[in-house]
């Protein structure tokens, strides 16, 4: 346990930065970070920090627990505390002792990168993602906050951070075709059954278990079309057959394809078919 110190629950190395007026105009800086071992009464929580946290689980078991989410993260998982969110976390005996590594960051980037991550509030977690590049990366990042030297280490701080968040970074390649395809069908289904409620393209990602960039893009790639098109055309294909087939008021047929108001109805439907409801719904004049 090198270069840690013993505590109550722990024996951990901790790093508190504080970041220069520089670092503060870009959109990320570094706030702590650090490493442990628990010990058996290991616990933190419940409370909330004002800052991102990533924690890389390097060996043993650990609970996390926020509001209505609980779950048990083995060595190769990591999870993501978010500002002004409570959260506990505690040891799960097992074999092995718990022990964590993690970064907590500020800055408008964050959430962007926590996103392209596979992290959300609402899935603040990833499996075995924790392989032998981030560790290496973890370990240099360690490596150069026991120096700390000037500018250089700024430099060397942030490149790190920026690494790690590349190495974490959802690929195509990391959820095979067939189970790929099989979330996909889901979403596709979980879109044609509840596009006329009002749902975003958020919701249909949080259904398949993935982030939204990661969703927008594997969706595109499998369909042929963009996730927010397809939403709209199954808004627009249920318009024009009510428009067609019914007497309803456009009030109504908006309402009912899950848009709030006639105003941005009509005018989605305008971009979409060259010409507003009213004249979509006008039987063709015969021919004299």
């Amino acid at each position: 346990m090198r270069d840690m110190q013993e505590y109550s629950h722990e024996y951990a190395e901790y790093h508190y930065y504080k970041p220069s007026e520089m670092e503060r105009m870009g959109g990320l800086w570094l706030v702590r970070a650090g490493r442990n071992q628990a010990k058996p009464n290991y616990q933190v929580g419940s409370r909330f920090i004002e800052c991102y946290s990533i924690h890389f689980v390097l060996g043993g078991q650990v609970k996390v627990e926020r509001g209505k989410l609980s779950l048990i993260l083995k060595q190769g998982d990591l999870f993501c505390l978010y500002p002004q969110i409570a959260y506990s976390y505690q040891v799960v005996p097992s074999s092995s002792p718990l022990r964590m590594c993690w970064i907590a960051m500020d800055g408008g980037q964050v959430p962007h990168l926590l996103e392209a991550a596979g992290l959300s509030p609402e899935r603040p977690y990833r499996e075995q993602t924790v392989g032998s590049h981030v560790l290496s990366t973890l370990e240099g990042l360690m490596d150069v906050l026991r120096k700390q030297q000037g500018a250089g280490s700024a430099a060397a701080i942030l490149s790190l951070i920026y690494q790690l968040f590349s190495q974490m970074t959802v690929r195509h390649s990391e959820i095979p075709p067939a189970k790929r395809s099989a979330w996909l069908q889901q979403s596709v289904d979980f879109l044609k059954l509840h596009f006329s409620e009002g749902i975003s393209i958020q919701d249909a990602a949080d259904y398949a278990g993935v982030n939204r960039s990661y969703f927008s893009s594997v969706f595109t790639e499998q369909m042929g079309i963009s996730p927010l098109r397809y939403l709209q055309k199954l808004k627009m294909e249920k318009a024009a057959k009510l428009l067609q087939d019914t007497s309803m008021p456009v009030t109504e047929i908006a309402l009912s394809t899950g848009y709030p108001d006639l105003f941005s109805f009509s005018k989605a439907f305008s971009k979409y078919y060259g010409q507003p409801p009213s004249k979509y719904r006008q039987p063709p004049v015969p021919d004299t």
